[in-house]
């Protein structure tokens, strides 16, 4: 099945005195079933079946 993922993923920041931020991102995927998503994302937002 397709999946359009929406996930947030932590960016290091490139120096120590800057902070680390949350960016909000998206990807389509294709997995067997739902649960193999837990195995590649940690925090998932929102999960849209494009074609099953």
């Amino acid at each position: 099945m397709t999946v359009l993922v929406i996930y947030e993923k932590w960016i290091c920041a490139p120096h120590a005195l800057l902070n680390d931020y949350l960016e909000k991102r998206s990807e389509i995927v294709e997995v067997a079933k739902l649960i193999d998503l837990n195995e590649k994302y940690s925090r998932i937002l929102d999960v849209k079946i494009l074609e099953k």
